[in-house]
C-alpha cells in the first residue's frame, strides 16, 4: 500500500515537472522573435519610450507667427500719407493746385500772386511743399536707395526724404544770404517764390510715379523712374527760363546770373551725381 502511494506521488511529481517544463517552454517561446533575440522587460520599456519620443517629434506645432514682411509695404504707406496730404490741400484751399500750375505756365500770374499775394494764406501751399519733399525723396530712394548702408527699408526712405529736405533748406538759405550780400533781396525772394512754384508742380507730378513704383515686383520700374527723371528735368528747364526772365530785367548782370546757376544749381547736382555713381 505504501509503495503504491509512493509510486503515485512520484507520478504526480513527474506530471507537475512536465507541466512546469511545458509552461516554461511556452513562456520562452512567447518571447522569441524571428532573429532569435530575446526582448526583456527593459527592452520593452525602451521601445515604448522610443515610440513616444517619435510621436512627440512628429507632432505639428502652430506657433504664433508675426505678420510676414512684404517688400515695399513702407513705400505704399508713405504714398498713402502723401495722398492724404494732397486731399488735405484740396480741403484747406481747393484752388492751390490749379493756381500753382497756372503760375508755372504763365509768369504774369506768378508775378501777380507774388506782388499781391492774391488773398492766399501763407499755409495754403504748405501741403504741396510736403508732397514735393516726400515724392522727390521717394524717387531718390527708388533710384539710389540701395547704396545707403542701412538694412531697414523705412530708415533708408527717411534718409532720402531727409536729404531732400536738407537740400531745399540749405539752398534756400544760401540764396537768401547771397541776395542780402548783393543788395538784391527782393529779386531773390521773387526767384525763390518761383522755385517753390516749380517744386510744388513737380511734387504733384511725381506723386503718381512714386505710387506706381511703390508696388513690389514691378516689371517696368526703370521706365517709370525714367519718367520721373524726365519730369524733374522739364521742371528744372522751366525754372531756368523763369530765372532768366526774373533776373535780367531786374538789372542783375550775366556774370552773377551764371555764378548763381553754377554755384547753387548745377554744381550741387554734379556732386550728387558723382557721389551716387561712385557708390553704384
Amino acid at each position: 500500500m505504501t509503495n503504491h502511494i509512493t509510486q503515485d506521488s512520484l507520478a504526480i511529481d513527474s506530471i507537475a515537472s512536465d507541466t512546469i517544463t511545458v509552461v516554461d517552454s511556452v513562456a520562452v517561446d512567447s518571447i522569441l522573435v524571428t532573429n532569435d533575440d530575446v526582448i526583456t522587460s527593459n527592452d520593452t520599456i525602451d521601445l515604448i519610450k522610443l515610440q513616444t519620443s517619435t510621436l512627440i517629434d512628429q507632432t505639428e506645432y502652430f506657433p504664433e507667427n508675426p505678420m510676414p514682411y512684404v517688400e515695399g509695404q513702407w513705400s505704399l504707406i508713405i504714398s498713402f500719407i502723401l495722398l492724404s496730404v494732397l486731399a488735405l490741400s484740396r480741403l484747406s484751399f481747393d484752388a492751390a493746385i490749379p493756381t500753382i500750375f497756372v503760375s508755372g505756365v504763365r509768369s504774369s500770374t506768378a508775378n501777380r500772386i507774388f506782388r499781391e499775394r492774391a488773398g492766399i494764406p501763407i499755409w495754403a501751399f504748405l501741403p504741396l511743399d510736403i508732397i514735393f519733399i516726400g515724392a522727390s525723396g521717394m524717387l531718390l530712394y527708388f533710384i539710389a536707395g540701395d547704396i545707403i548702408p542701412l538694412e531697414s527699408e523705412l530708415l533708408r526712405q527717411l534718409c532720402c526724404i531727409g536729404f531732400m529736405m536738407g537740400y531745399v533748406v540749405i539752398k534756400t538759405l544760401l540764396y537768401l544770404m547771397m541776395g542780402a550780400f548783393s543788395a538784391a533781396s527782393d529779386t531773390t525772394k521773387e526767384f525763390l517764390f518761383n522755385v517753390a512754384i516749380y517744386n510744388r508742380m513737380l511734387g504733384v507730378a511725381l506723386l503718381p510715379v512714386v505710387i506706381i513704383l511703390s508696388f513690389p515686383h514691378l516689371q517696368s520700374s526703370i521706365i517709370i523712374m525714367g519718367i520721373g527723371l524726365f519730369l524733374s528735368l522739364v521742371a528744372y528747364i522751366f525754372l531756368i527760363i523763369r530765372t532768366v526772365r526774373i533776373l535780367i530785367p531786374s538789372g542783375v548782370s550775366i556774370f552773377y546770373l551764371i555764378l548763381y546757376l553754377c554755384t547753387l544749381e548745377i554744381l550741387p547736382i554734379i556732386y550728387i551725381y558723382k557721389a551716387v555713381a561712385s557708390l553704384l
